[in-house]
């Protein structure tokens, strides 16, 4: 069955598919609903009343675009959209430069406005409005359309989305939590919240699962994000840094220190960007983003600006992006130990 769900304030110059799902353009569903009325014409009174409710509701949508879910039921429907959602967010966040409108389904963001009148003793009294969130116009255009068709992790995506949760591929399926969680963040208007879920993402989709450890994870996720993403391509197309080549956080600390003094200082932004030992994080300028998680379980609280949020925002976009890179070139029951087995290779 398919299940339709309001996109407010959004244009889309065309249709767009993710797996079982399906952004339609302004006015498709209310062509769609006069199609399906004209083919099964109302038996009685009721069901008259019924097709009328429906097509009025379809005509109050016309001027927006449409999500179209294939479901079995409400809930896999409602599933699926969240899912769809966040990676249309995603995908859309990465070709952008700046914050871009929070693209949405009804209910899923804050629409509102919220007023303050302020009181100073002894002198004059004011108000304040602020725009708390909201739905703002935001155009899927063709060529943006054009430019997703081709990519292949939304493909990635697509081909888990349609099968059932306990099929998906376990990389497949964590990547896509990863998003979602990562979605969660991107909404909230608390930074504790989009600190903790930008770091649950980026774990979600690079930690290892061998054996079922839990064991620590940071600094191996940080050599992981910095293997792929490090711009002088250490471990890739040049030699390996003591980042990725060292895989205890004591040992790669004692050979940073000991280069230190040497005056061979190593400094991988894209490494520390995620984690580092102590000694080291506790000398950079901004907290990694692993360092920012553990302050808000220890302290209750972040000591993050709005700048260092924003970057911690985006850096978590690029590397569950990247991740998606890496997995969409690997057969589906590739795993985190498939990649940790690349980067030894390479070392």
């Amino acid at each position: 069955m398919g299940y339709h769900f309001h996109l407010p304030a959004v244009q889309a110059d065309r249709s767009l598919s993710i797996g079982p799902a399906t952004l339609l353009p302004a006015g498709q569903l209310q062509l769609d609903v006069e199609r399906q009325i004209d083919a099964w014409p109302a038996r009685n009174d009721g069901q008259q009343a019924l097709h009328d409710e429906i097509l009025a509701l379809a005509k109050s949508w016309a001027a927006d675009a449409t999500l179209e879910v294939t479901a079995s039921d409400h809930g896999e429907a409602n599933r699926l959209a969240d899912e769809a959602m966040a990676i249309l967010r995603l995908f859309v966040r990465s070709k952008s430069f700046t914050e871009m409108p929070k693209i949405a389904r009804t209910g899923e963001i804050i629409n509102s406005s919220r007023q303050t009148i302020n009181i100073e003793p002894g002198e004059a009294i004011g108000a304040r409005w602020q725009r708390i969130d909201g739905h703002l116009p935001f155009r899927f255009s063709e060529q943006l359309i054009l430019d997703l068709q081709k990519d292949q992790r939304l493909d990635l995506l697509g081909r888990q989305m349609l099968l059932p949760l306990e099929q998906r591929s376990h990389l497949g399926q964590r990547a896509i939590t990863a998003l979602t969680v990562l979605d969660l963040s991107y909404r909230s208007l608390e930074p504790t919240v989009q600190v903790l879920g930008a770091a649950i993402a980026v774990e979600t989709m690079f930690s290892s699962n061998s054996g079922g450890s839990h064991s620590a994870q940071a600094l191996p996720i940080a050599r992981r994000v910095a293997y792929l993403s490090c711009r002088a391509e250490c471990g890739r197309t040049n030699p390996a840094c003591p980042y990725i080549q060292v895989k205890k956080a004591n040992d790669l600390q004692a050979q940073l220190l000991a280069a230190a003094g040497r005056g061979d200082a190593w400094l991988c932004t894209a490494f520390v960007d995620v984690a580092a030992p102590r000694e080291i994080a506790n000398a950079l300028a901004d907290l990694p983003l692993f360092a920012a998680r553990n302050e808000i379980a220890h302290m209750g609280r972040t000591t993050l600006d709005t700048k260092r949020l924003r970057s911690l925002r985006w850096l978590a976009d690029e590397i569950v992006m990247m991740g998606l890179s890496w997995l969409a070139d690997r057969p589906d029951e590739a795993t985190i130990a498939d990649l940790d087995a690349e980067i030894d290779e390479k070392c």
